[in-house]
């Protein structure tokens, strides 16, 4: 199996599947720095846990990005 970053793997996913955030009256593709600081606040859960930047996975059942907020998103 490939091993990878949750970084590494978020910012492939941002990549492939053109990841959007709502930004004031258009979308805008979601920059590293972003993707970044949402691992600072605990924002990315992977497989149902909080991950950080630089944790090893293996394989992605599920991602929940902003899962306290209103921008709550779930890629499956």
């Amino acid at each position: 199996m490939n091993q990878e970053t949750a970084f590494q793997w978020l910012k492939r996913v941002k990549t492939e599947l053109r990841l959007q955030l709502w930004s004031t009256e258009r979308f805008e593709l979601v920059s590293n720095s972003e993707l970044k600081r949402w691992f600072t606040k605990g924002s990315v859960l992977i497989n149902g846990s909080v991950v950080q930047a630089d944790d090893l996975i293996t394989f992605v059942d599920t991602c929940v990005l902003h899962p306290k907020g209103s921008r709550r998103a779930t890629l499956v």
